[in-house]
């Protein structure tokens, strides 16, 4: 039932949703409710104005040319008739403005004007009416302005405004957005009182919004109104990141009671900024004298550099640094911090302090500190030399012996190709093939076994690789190879003014190359390959493609199989291939690839676990109830049980609603708890939102889902009841001038004549 009305809906929307059941539009559209106002759909063609002066220009200029000459016999003629030169001057003036106003009316005209109204309620105080107000109560609603007030409280203010206004008739529900929505009120309900006790209990949360599913509970009230108007006020701030993915706006109403939009003017100041912690990466014995590591993300939303201080915090051991963040772009941040094996803190957080951020829910990351484990790595040479430079992985060996010097523990394990069995992969995180030809049967199978249990597979492309490798690897290789490319080694030598291009990151937010987008730690993206791998055009579900070379030919490929990844670099890791092992981005570009296939940048520490969501955790060991610990002095007892006998017990956590650490542990046996972090939805951190018109047409139907908004936080009026996306056109009455006009200056030119 719903899907027809859906359908219908959308027709209804932009043909007749505004007419009353003899046809004729509602007057309450425009100027009904306030004083109109008006836009332009093609407001650039407004500059064809500065045209309109073009009459009076020529008229000035033929003046300055004409030369008064004495001339005896037409002073005569018009001393003797004054009246008509004064006349013939008005006449003039009459047709030097029609003219004008011709060429101002036809730039008029093209730039298609139309009307709206302002920012009034869609019913009438005192009318019957349904009304439900969507809140939005999502992080993003807790940004500040520089006087330090939110725009939650902004909301709620002016849903508490739009209550009191509704008058004696008005029945008002409450829908909350953040994840999961829900509606407050149970129907509509005409106790102001208790609508408002229900709105002052209300408060932003750490959850993200889910607009699709807070319409569907809008409507749900609404659709079994008998009220004559119906209405949907919102009161959100637009987010692009929420809003992007909202459903066109389903009625189950008939056009004689078609459902009216109001869309709440609330927006920060334009000015502010916001940097948003996205991630913490802590690596056991990563310091130089053998401290834990700690990778921070930190991201710039806004449109100016950011300067910040970062700070990590585990129990009272605190360090901190300063950096500056471009604009639109991420930085890591690289702390040390000396941790006793015995501190028994497992938990820790990264916050940042910045002077314009707006947003501080996102200025917080917990995360779990891990096992200190070495990180272990096989690495197999394809193509072995006895010189070891030439060697096929003689710069892989210096990359990976580069980070161990550091302090961390890795442990990489050089193989040959005959080496290579299950044997060994049972202690392996991260295996590397450079340059294998072919591989075995039971090598196949046992790879792909690997990687579909977690393990991170690289396969680097070498002159021993090609279309005789596809059947070999048994679908390892994310596509098949259909041959070697190689390219003039004299333009590899050229000056760097006479190549074009090099690498070109086409996934620039992921988390190998995301610090390599820079202009600093650009030398990856001028590398270049002698010889690579050309691959068919088929494509695997999952199939991404992460970089490509000046040509267009994919240079970094990656395939998620299983719980693992395969990555497939199409040129060699030696000098062979390319001369990318001889930029200095190297070493960094191959550590990041073997931390991501390790799972080392995998940032929900907690599996599935995200707030707003039921989940379901194995329990801690021992006997007894099961306490839940966490922020604000939460504590919850909850129940453990097994799904069958002899099955490990487990333990169902309500919807968690504040992003902090959290602890699971029995009552009876506090020794044996089991932490884990939730965190802010890092969506919630951006800054681009939808004029409230844009979002109006979206809702409707009418607005293109694909438009992206501006990235900046302007103020923004309200919108009116459902009017159309663009208004009343006006740009017919600027036609029906041109032709008066046009009609003016012809007698004129009669009379004239």
């Amino acid at each position: 039932m719903r899907e027809s009305a859906r359908e219908d809906h959308a027709g209804r929307h932009t043909d007749g949703a505004h007419r009353d059941r003899h046809g004729a539009r509602r007057t309450r559209d425009l100027g009904a409710k306030g004083e109109a106002l008006m836009g332009f759909e093609t407001p650039a063609m407004l500059w064809g104005l500065l045209v309109a002066g073009l009459p009076v220009a020529i008229h000035l200029i033929q003046r300055r040319r004409a030369r008064v000459v004495p001339f005896a016999a037409i002073e005569f003629l018009l001393a003797g008739d004054a009246r008509q030169a004064r006349r013939l001057r008005v006449q003039q003036w009459l047709v030097l403005a029609l003219r004008v106003g011709l060429l101002a009316a036809l730039v008029l005209a093209l730039a298609k004007p139309y009307a709206t109204a302002d920012a009034q309620p869609a019913v009438a105080s005192g009318e019957p009416s349904a009304v439900v107000l969507l809140l939005d109560d999502s992080a993003s609603m807790a940004a500040e302005s520089e006087s330090g007030e939110r725009l939650f409280d902004r909301m709620r203010e002016a849903a508490r405004a739009r209550i009191e206004a509704g008058g004696p008739l008005a029945r008002f529900g409450l829908v909350a957005t953040s994840r999961p929505a829900r509606a407050l009120t149970e129907d509509l309900t005409q106790d102001q009182s208790e609508l408002l006790r229900v709105l002052d209990r209300l408060e932003v949360s750490d959850r993200g919004a889910d607009p699709s599913q807070s319409l569907y509970e809008a409507e749900r009230l609404l659709e079994d109104s008998v009220d004559e108007a119906k209405v949907l006020w919102i009161g959100s701030d637009r987010a692009h990141h929420a809003w992007s993915a909202a459903p066109t706006l389903v009625s189950q109403q008939t056009e004689e009671a078609p459902t009216w939009l109001e869309v709440a003017p609330l927006a920060i100041d334009p000015n502010r900024e916001n940097l948003s912690i996205d991630g913490v990466t802590p690596t056991p014995g990563a310091g130089p004298s053998g401290e834990t590591g700690f990778e921070v993300e930190i991201t710039n939303h806004g449109e100016r550099a950011a300067k910040a201080e970062v700070r990590v915090r585990v129990g009272e051991r605190v360090s901190a640094v300063s950096l500056e963040v471009p604009a639109g772009e991420s930085q890591q941040a690289n702390l040390y911090m000396a941790l006793e094996v015995d501190l028994g803190e497992r938990q820790g957080v990264a916050e940042l302090t910045s002077e314009a951020d707006v947003l501080k829910v996102d200025d917080r990351f917990h995360f779990e500190l891990s096992e200190a484990r070495a990180l272990r790595i096989a690495v197999v040479n394809g193509s072995p030399r006895n010189v070891p430079w030439l060697d096929e992985v003689f710069f892989v060996r210096a990359g990976l012996a580069a980070r161990g010097a550091t302090g961390e523990r890795w442990s990489p394990e050089h193989v040959q190709t005959t080496e290579l069995t299950s044997g060994l992969l049972i202690h392996t995180d991260v295996l590397i093939l450079a340059n294998v030809g072919a591989l075995a049967d039971s090598q196949a199978l046992a790879i792909r076994r690997f990687v579909q249990e977690g393990g991170g597979l690289l396969i680097a492309v070498g002159d021993q690789m090609g279309a005789q490798s596809n059947a070999s690897y048994g679908g390892l290789l994310p596509t098949p190879i259909r041959g070697l490319k190689r390219r003039d080694t004299r333009l590899m030598n050229a000056s760097s003014r006479d190549l074009d291009g090099g690498l070109s990151i086409e996934r620039r937010d992921h988390p190998i190359l995301r610090a390599f987008t820079s202009e600093e730690s650009g030398s990856l993206t001028r590398a270049r390959a002698r010889t690579l791998a050309l691959l068919n055009e088929q494509r695997r579900p999952g199939l991404e493609i992460l970089a490509r070379w000046s040509q267009g030919e994919p240079a970094l490929l990656e395939l998620p199989m299983g719980e693992g990844r395969i990555l497939l670099l199409t040129t060699s890791l030696d000098r062979d291939g390319s001369d990318l092992v001889l930029r200095t981005s190297f070493v960094p570009f191959l550590q990041r690839t073997v931390e991501y296939l390790a799972g080392r940048f995998d940032r929900d520490h907690g599996g599935s676990l995200a707030l707003g969501a039921p989940t379901v955790l194995d329990a801690p060991p021992g006997s007894g109830p099961v306490v839940l610990t966490g922020p604000r002095g939460l504590e919850l007892e909850l129940e453990a049980r097994a799904a069958r006998p002899g099955q490990p017990e487990r333990v169902e956590l309500p919807p968690l609603e504040r992003a902090g650490a959290y602890s699971l542990s029995r009552r009876n046996d506090p020794l044996g708890a089991r932490g884990f972090c939730l965190n802010v939805d890092r969506g919630e951190s951006g800054l681009a939102v939808y004029e409230p018109r844009e979002l109006q047409g979206r809702l409707h139907g009418s607005g293109d889902k694909s438009d992206v908004p501006s990235p900046q936080v302007n103020l923004a009026g309200a919108v009116s009841a459902a009017a159309p996306a663009r208004g009343e056109p006006l740009w017919p009455l600027a036609l029906l001038a041109l032709f008066g006009i046009l009609v003016g200056e012809a007698w004129f030119a009669l009379r004239a004549g």
